[in-house]
Order: structure tokens, then sequence, then C-alpha cells
């Protein structure tokens, strides 16, 4: 029997098929499916088959930008996939009355349009075999002999790198301002994994340093030192949305695993334990501690736009967040990280000096919903990381050790709870290595953060390694030049190696860039050292500091030899918990003041015993 060639149906025939087939249950609920194959369609329609490339497909169908690159995102390809699985699974349930078949051939995305025989004409020419189909089975089978021979001479794979960074997904909601839900659901993926046993999750901070920058991703993995990164997309429409993970291995590009979830907005929570949950199954671990579910979606997206705002990391984001966080402990009392969270807030707004309220009023605040948040969740590292601070500001040192050691027991990628265990507990305790340590820790989770860096350098500054202490301090003022944490450090490690003239040329530098009453306070403090008394204290007078500044006015005097009044003023920095009293132990600043016995009064009033 002549072998018959298939003819080519109409293009009304083909187009009426390809909406028989958008309609039908298999692709309906399946929008990206649905344009995929609507655009290849319709190119191949068009003679236009030769422009269905990878890289036009991307930016069409999947929203991708220009700087795409199919070599590190296979995106494509591997829709490609499930589209032909799609295509395959139509066929196989519809009733049988389709006209015109339609294929995606492998290795390619130009579909091929065959009319459908009939049923007496197929019996008629079920002996023969078309040839397109004898060329498939032999480009079939030469590939499976390829890949087994491959396969046999191979070596064993690589095993799945364990550390990982959560970039920040993609907005692609027209709205602006449901950037926080984007944001909050990144956020909230990468605390999930954090708990997970054994991974190590780059922090927060370092990783959202790349929002919206499109670099490539073996540059962010080597920047991170990460391993593997999830990165994603969020869409959202009303109550609908769609969220499309992919984890990639920042080695080879390879996607390690990816998804795609279309849900209901009231399904956020669930979506993305089942994320975590994936990653961590893909790597061979099981999640960690899961926080209480919210009552509801609108509860659950004041909490996340809560977030939002608590992550600006200023006095301004604080006052937007309280609010938010207050509203989600009223309407779900029982929601442990709404209170973890309201703590952490109000503990910053303090620290900001955002705070309008009588003195210590966000203090007493942060301190209570911490409380709340572990009697509601014990198991929440957060909850014992924000408490940890209001027990060394009691000086219960017991305490304080052991809530921070309960956050890292909980969460051992808590960059925050290693850097606040090293600052406020290690370094007043003496324990100036393991503090050192701790801050290294800190900043290996968390390694593009000022604040992390700085955190290395002062632990140096305070081991007496001064020539360590300014290199870590410069690295975290090359990333914000504006970070004033290290400022202060920085002209005293200058100051104690005996290099004045550095800490001038530093001074000099830093004007522009840092409020004129703190640089009035280090200028006066290196006057002082250089001799010059009257112009220091004349500019000490101009200052009129408060008792937040304490350390730096007892810096001052002690330049100028004047140790009662540096003892003063290190009392009232105790008194008022500025952010410097737990240094005063240990920092060199101070060794002068050691033999007198002012001092040893000062760290009897802190309950330590040097």
């Amino acid at each position: 029997m002549a072998i018959e060639s298939s003819p080519s149906p109409p293009r009304q025939a083909i187009e009426d098929q390809i909406a028989r087939i958008l309609a039908s249950p298999v692709f309906s609920k399946s929008d990206r499916m649905s344009r995929f194959l609507r655009f290849i369609s319709s190119k191949a329609l068009d003679g236009q088959s030769d422009d269905l490339k990878e890289y036009a497909i991307a930016l069409e169908v999947f929203d991708k930008d220009d700087s795409f690159d199919p070599r590190i995102d296979p995106v494509v390809r591997s829709e490609a996939r499930r589209l032909r699985a799609k295509l395959a699974e139509y066929y196989e349930t519809a009733d049988g009355d389709d006209k015109v078949l339609i294929e995606l051939p492998k290795g390619a995305y130009a579909p091929i349009f065959l009319e459908r025989p009939s049923n007496g004409a197929a019996s008629e020419r079920s002996r023969a075999i078309h040839p397109r189909y004898l060329v498939i089975a032999l480009v079939a089978s030469l590939t499976i002999a390829v890949v087994a021979w491959w396969l046999g001479r191979r070596p064993s794979p690589r095993p799945v790198s364990r550390s990982i960074a959560v970039l920040p997904f993609e907005n692609l909601t027209a709205d602006p301002a449901n950037e926080y839900f984007a944001d909050g659901l990144t956020e909230e993926i990468l605390n999930a994994l954090a708990n997970a046993p054994g991974l190590k999750v780059v922090a927060r901070t370092s990783a959202f340093e790349f929002k919206g920058k499109h670099e490539d991703i073996r540059s962010i993995g080597k920047k991170l030192d990460a391993g593997l990164v999830l990165e994603g997309s969020v869409r959202k429409d009303g109550d609908r949305m769609r969220i499309t993970p992919q984890l990639i291995n920042v080695v080879d590009g390879y996607h390690v695993w990816s998804a795609e979830y279309d849900r209901e907005s009231k399904d956020l929570f669930a979506i993305q334990r089942e994320i975590a949950t994936a990653i961590v199954g893909v790597l061979g671990g099981q999640p960690g501690h899961a926080p209480p579910q919210p009552l509801d979606a609108e509860t659950y997206r004041l909490y996340l736009e809560g977030r939002y705002h608590f992550n600006k990391w200023n006095s301004a984001g604080m006052q937007k967040a309280i609010p938010l966080f207050e509203k989600v402990v009223e309407r779900d009392p029982k929601y442990a990280p709404a209170y973890a969270s309201l703590s952490g807030a109000y503990g910053l707004l303090a620290a900001f000096g955002g705070d309008a309220s009588p003195a210590g009023q966000s203090k007493t605040k942060a301190r209570r919903a911490a409380l709340k948040a572990i009697e509601l969740d014990p198991n929440s590292s957060d909850a014992w990381s924000s408490l940890a601070p209001h027990l060394a500001e009691d000086f219960d040192w017991p305490a304080t050790e052991g809530a921070f050691r309960k956050a890292l027991e909980l969460n051992p990628n808590s960059s925050d709870a290693h850097a606040w265990y090293s600052e406020l507990y290690l370094t007043p305790m003496g324990r100036l290595d393991e503090a050192l340590r701790e801050s290294q820790a800190a900043q290996a989770l968390d390694p593009i953060s000022p604040y992390t860096l700085a955190g290395v350098g002062k632990r140096y500054y305070f081991l007496r390694q001064y020539d360590s202490a300014i290199a870590w301090l410069q690295k975290a003022l090359d990333l914000e030049p504006r970070f004033s944490i290290a400022f202060g450090p920085m002209v005293h490690a200058y100051m104690l190696k005996g290099d004045r003239p550095g800490a001038r040329r530093f001074l000099e530098s830093a004007k522009v860039l840092w409020p004129a009453r703190g640089l009035a306070l280090l200028s006066a403090e290196l006057l002082a050292a250089e001799g010059n008394s009257t112009e220091a204290l004349q500019l000490l007078s101009d200052a009129s500091p408060q008792d937040s500044a304490g350390c730096q006015v007892a810096g001052i005097y002690v330049a100028l030899g004047k140790q009662i009044e540096a003892i003063s003023w290190l009392d009232r920095a105790i008194e008022s918990r500025s952010a410097c009293f737990q240094v005063i132990p240990v920092d060199p600043l101070f060794e002068s003041l050691h033999a007198n016995a002012g001092f040893a009064a000062l760290l009897r009033k802190m309950k330590l015993n040097h």
C-alpha cells in the first residue's frame, strides 16, 4: 500500500481547533499554557515560524525583560515540555470529534497542524506509518542511545548546595501598591526556609539588595556566597494570584525545581509553606517550625503590609508599620508573628529616636509584645530575639544569654540574633573572641549589609586590632557612605593606633555625610587628643549634648584628662540606656578609667564583675 501524506488543514479549521482546545478543562485553568499555545500558533499560521525563538517567546509570553538569557533561564524549554504534555492530555481525554491535530515537535517551538482523519479513513490507514513518525521514532531511538552512552561515562552528579538566597519576587501586577504583597511573600518564604535544619539561608537585607537589578544569577550567587538562588514572580488580579517560583543552581544555571501556583489570595499563607516545603524536600531535608496561621486573608494582608514598612528600617517606616501590626493583633489576638514584629517595631522606633511618647513608653510596649509573642508561640526565634535586648537593659545577664541562645537554637540562620548576641551580651561580658565569632557568623549570613560588616569591625576594635577594624569599617562605608554607626569606631581606631592625621583625614571626608552634632563631638574629641583643649570645650558647649551622647562626651573628657567628668557622663549613658552603654566595660577608649573607683561603681551598677 502506498504511504499517504496528511493534508494540511485550512486556517479556519485550525483556529476553530485552537479555540476548542483553549476552552477545554485541560487548558481553561492554565492561562500560562493558553498564552503559549495561542502565541506560537498565531506565528505559525502567519508564516512566521522562524521568529519562534526562546528569547522572543520569553518576552512575549512569560513577561521576561530584555535582560533574559536562555542559557541561564530555561523557562521556555521547560514550559514547552509542559505544553506538549497538556496537548497529549487533551487529545487523550477529548471526545474524538476534533478535526485537527496540533503537535509541538521536540526541540522546536513551531507547532504543526495535521488534518485528523475520520474513523474509517483511520482504519484504512492503520497499517501505514506516516513518514513524519518514522523520522520521530528514529530520532528518539538515537537520542536514547546517546543519552544512555553519556550517562554511562559522565561522573557522578555534584551534590546540590544547601546554601540558598531568596531574591525578591518580581511584582508583575500593574498596581505598584501591591509591591508589599510580593515582598511579603518573599520574606515569609525566606523565614520558612531559615527555620529548616541544615540549610544556610542568606539574610533578607543582603538578598533584597538585588531587587529590580536583574543581575546575572552566577554573579549574585558569588556575592552572597550561595549555591542556590530562589527567584520568582507574583501576578495578582483581584482575589486571584499566580506565583511562579524557580530554584536555580548558580554554578550552571540549571533549574533544580520550578512550579506555578494559580490560587485565590486567601491561600497565600498555605502557598508559601508549600513552596518552602517543596524546596526543602528537593534538598533532602525537613521543614522547620511553622508559625501559626493568621485568622483570615485580610489579617495576613495587613501583616505583610506592616512588614513591608518595617523593612524600611527607619523611623518613618516604623511609624507606618506599628498601626498595621496593631490592627492585626486586634483582628487576631493569637497571631504570634504580629506581636514579634510589633515588639521589633516599637524597639527600633525608640532606637531611631522617632518616639514622641513619654520616655520609655515604646520600650515598655516592645517588651510587652515580645512576651505575648513567646506566650503564644514559644518556638518563635524572632520573639526571643526581640525580648533579649530588654533583658540586657535590665542587666539580667543570665536571662539575656538564655534568650539569645534560644533564638539561635530555633533559627541558626538569624543574622540579627547572631549580631545582637555579640553586641548586647558577649561584648559587655568581655568575651571578645566569642563576640567576634558571632559577628562573623552574622556577616556570613548577611554578607552585603553595612551593619554586619561594621559589627565585625567593631569587634576587632574592642580586641585592639585596629588595622583590621579600620578595614572592616571601611567595607561598611563603601557600601553605605552615610552609615554613621561606623564613624565613631573608625575615628577611635585611627586615634588609638597613634594615627591622628588619619583620624583627621577621615573626619574631613565625613563632613558632608554626618549630622553636625555627631561630627562636632568627634571633632572635639580629636582636638582634645591633639592638645587643643579650649577649642574642644567650645565645640562641646556648642553641641549641647544629651544623655544619649554620654559615651561620646566621656571620650572628650578622657582626652582632656578629666576622669571625674568622664565617669559622670558614662553614668548618664547607663541611666538613659543609650545605644553605647553595653560597650563601656571593654571600649579601649576608656581604659585609662579602669583604675578609678568610680569606674568600678559603674560596672557594679551594670551587675558586671570584670
